[in-house]
């Protein structure tokens, strides 16, 4: 009860832009775990993770871990609350270790991923440190479109996923106009165009209804 007393969000509430912000990241956070958990659902219907990319979801899952840690920092319930989409992130994990060959590149991405919750943890300044995560999302987005377009198959990967991101991503996009925070401003442009590249091959190779 101290703790929460000290969040940004128990000291600042009121009709201001961080209280909008925080009641945003909630209900765009629950919107992130329902693409998320469709993902998994999927996985589990078709009993298969192809072209499902193994590395962006090992990234996710310690990014939030990570987040976690700096959203602590932070006293930040907004943080906190979005930094939980680890738990759907390692459920899809599970679905894609138990349905899908795992590649020995992939497990070492795993490895070394480990590291990035023990930096935080550590890190003299988390803030750069965050930054840094976020636009590496960027890098591990594109293991997605371009699992989908080697795999020339896209049934597996889920829509309603990518839909819920893309939204998630021109919120977080306005919401930095409005702060006028440059990596976010720059970080979800970015990020909506590889989920828009994502989206038009899961268009191309998603499974035609034959005529009958």
């Amino acid at each position: 009860m101290i703790w929460l007393k000290e969040t940004v969000e128990y000291r600042n509430w009121g009709l201001n832009l961080l209280t909008f912000s925080a009641i945003a990241t909630f209900l765009f956070s629950v919107l992130q775990g329902w693409g998320i958990f469709k993902q998994l659902q999927l996985i589990r219907e078709k009993r298969s993770g192809e072209s499902v990319s193994v590395t962006l979801y090992s990234y996710w899952f310690f990014y939030f871990v990570s987040f976690s840690i700096y959203g602590a920092g932070a006293k930040s319930l907004a943080m906190l609350a979005n930094s939980f989409l680890w738990l759907p992130c390692l459920l899809v994990l599970a679905g894609l270790i138990k349905y899908k060959q795992i590649k020995i590149t992939e497990k070492i991405g795993f490895l070394f991923f480990c590291l990035m919750p023990i930096l935080m943890f550590f890190a003299p300044n988390r803030d750069n440190l965050f930054t840094v995560y976020l636009f590496g999302i960027l890098i591990f987005m594109g293991f997605q479109p371009f699992e989908i377009w080697q795999k020339k198959k896209s049934e597996s990967v889920s829509p309603q996923f990518l839909i819920t991101f893309f939204l998630t991503g021109v919120f977080w996009f306005f919401y930095a106009l409005a702060i006028n925070s440059w990596p976010l401003i720059i970080f979800n442009p970015l990020a909506c165009a590889v989920i828009c590249l994502t989206f038009v091959l899961w268009l191309k190779y998603k499974p035609r209804k034959r005529a009958v």
